[in-house]
């Protein structure tokens, strides 16, 4: 389920988007694991629920369209369908490894857990 690319003299190791897990919903209050590496919570305060699922294509070009490209960040570009996005009602409520957050939106707990890491060593994250 990765994807191995060569980019700028490193290897980046991507999800595949084809063997990625489905959107979840999450309630207020409440957390799980999801696609087996992310430990996601919804602060109670969050008054509604969301679904996390991955931003894919059409999701980064709705966050284009929304705030342009972010400049202050060191992820490539071809990795933003991959990365996790919250989604409520009303759309695109944040993309929390490049730091947006619609206005007023509550921020979900996302932190990267993976069942079967690819090595015990550490390593970074984007």
């Amino acid at each position: 389920g990765c994807r191995f690319v060569h980019w700028r003299g490193r290897v980046l190791v991507l999800r595949e988007l084809a063997h990625a897990a489905p959107p979840v919903r999450l309630a207020p209050g409440t957390g799980r694991l999801w696609d087996r590496r992310f430990a996601v919570a919804l602060p109670p305060a969050a008054g509604e629920p969301v679904t996390i699922g991955y931003l894919g294509a059409a999701g980064a070009r709705e966050l284009d369209r929304r705030i342009g490209r972010p400049r202050h960040t060191p992820l490539p570009r071809l990795i933003y369908p991959v990365l996790p996005a919250v989604r409520d009602d009303r759309g695109l409520l944040c993309v929390p490894h490049l730091g947006y957050r619609r206005e007023g939106a509550p921020f979900p707990v996302l932190l990267f857990r993976p069942v079967n890491p690819l090595t015990t060593a550490g390593f970074t994250i984007v």
